[in-house]
């Protein structure tokens, strides 16, 4: 497997998805336990102080991982049609990049389903052709989802849509 990417998504300004890159997962699970407190079980930055943010953010681009941001702001009527449009352009880049990836989505109960369903289409209907398929994971926090290249590209793919809407930086 080339690497996992972890995806998480704010509402603050318009609907946004980070997807960080990883391929050594263990030096970065080392990172991270590292910086969870003592009481903490996980960290998640919307219960940061800034300073501690800074301390988290500081020690995160010291292990050199690689974000990229989905920026859909507020181009679309719901929430839903914004994620599915970020999605779409996350699953565009996977397609492009070699190997397997094990995609790790932090778990919206009111959208599992959702992402289930559009993240299937859009494998099925993407410009270079995916295998995808969920995976049991052991927290209730996260879907996951192995992303595989198939030897085959069936004639006719079409390439992904929604992708217009988000914005790569």
């Amino acid at each position: 497997m080339s690497g996992h990417i972890f995806v998480d998504e704010t509402e603050r300004a318009g609907y946004v998805i980070a997807a960080v890159t990883v391929s050594d997962t263990e030096a970065i699970r080392k990172t991270v336990r590292a910086l969870v407190l003592p009481g903490q079980r996980r960290i998640h930055m919307k219960h940061e102080q800034a300073r501690r943010r800074r301390v988290i953010v500081s020690a995160m681009a010291a292990t050199q991982v690689r974000a990229t941001v989905y920026d859909a702001a507020r181009r679309y009527r719901t929430d839903l049609a914004a994620r599915t449009a970020c999605l779409a352009a996350l699953v565009e880049d996977i397609a492009a990049r070699p190997g397997d990836v094990r995609l790790v989505i932090e778990q919206d109960d009111s959208v599992v389903r959702a992402d289930r369903h559009d993240l299937f289409q859009l494998v099925r209907q993407g410009p270079a052709l995916l295998t995808g398929s969920s995976i049991a994971t052991n927290t209730p926090t996260t879907s996951c989802f192995l992303l595989c290249r198939t030897s085959w590209h069936g004639a006719g793919s079409a390439p992904a849509s929604g992708a217009d809407g988000s914005v790569r930086s």
